[in-house]
Order: C-alpha cells, then structure tokens, then sequence
C-alpha cells in the first residue's frame, strides 16, 4: 500500500519558512487584487466603447433620416460651379472636397452600377 507522504520543514528553517510562505501570501493577493483592478478597468472600457457605439448609431441614423446628406452634395455641387468660374477658389475647393467630384446622384446623371461579370471571349474577338 502506498505510505502517506506528508512535507514537514527541516527543524531549523522555522523562520525562513513562515517567511517564505508570507511572501507566497503576499504575492497571491497582490496578483488577485491586480487581476480585480484589470477586470474593473476592462469592465469600464467596455461600457464606454458600447456608450459610444450606441451614440454614434443614433448619430449615424440620425444623418441617414434627414436630408443633410443631399444638402452637402448639393453644396459640393454649387462649390463645384463657383470654382469653374473664379480659378482663384480652386485650391480651397481641393482643399475641402478634394479631387472627388460630387455624386453623380447629386447631378442628376444616372448611375452605372459595376459589375465583377468578366467579358466572354466572343464580346473580345468583335472588331471592326
């Protein structure tokens, strides 16, 4: 039969043992308390970027409900018109709007829709 194996210090490292052990203590509530520490500060990050995400869907529902997109293509469209006519404007109109002209939905052009269709080889051998 197996013999119970129980640890029992040598008889001279009393001390150094209780202090050994007190250490072992002291490190295990530290590491818990680092651990609850983490676990709060997670805990709030999280609240927060959920605060915020709901925010910015209100904001991002808010935006597609009126018509303030319109009214910005709009003024891309009237911008777009001023700086035609005085070129000294144009480097501010680049500035703000870019290289990007306004929608085509904004001019009142009709939209060509892409499609990922590959040519047939038939449509690439027509020629004149």
């Amino acid at each position: 039969m197996a013999e119970d194996v129980t640890f029992t210090p040598a008889p001279d490292s009393g001390p150094a043992y209780r202090q050994l052990r007190s250490l072992l203590h002291a490190v295990a509530i530290s590491m818990m308390i680092l651990t609850g520490t983490m676990f709060i500060f997670i805990y709030r990050e999280v609240v927060l970027i959920r605060r915020q995400t709901n925010e910015f869907l209100t904001g991002i529902s808010e935006y597609e409900r009126t018509s303030t997109q319109k009214l910005i293509e709009q003024l891309q469209v009237k911008m777009g018109e001023y700086a035609r006519q005085h070129p000294d404007f144009v480097p501010l109109y680049v500035r703000y709007f870019g290289t990007n002209g306004p929608s085509p939905v904004a001019l009142g052009t009709p939209v060509k829709i892409p499609t990922n269709a590959t040519p047939t080889p038939a449509a690439k051998n027509k020629g004149p």
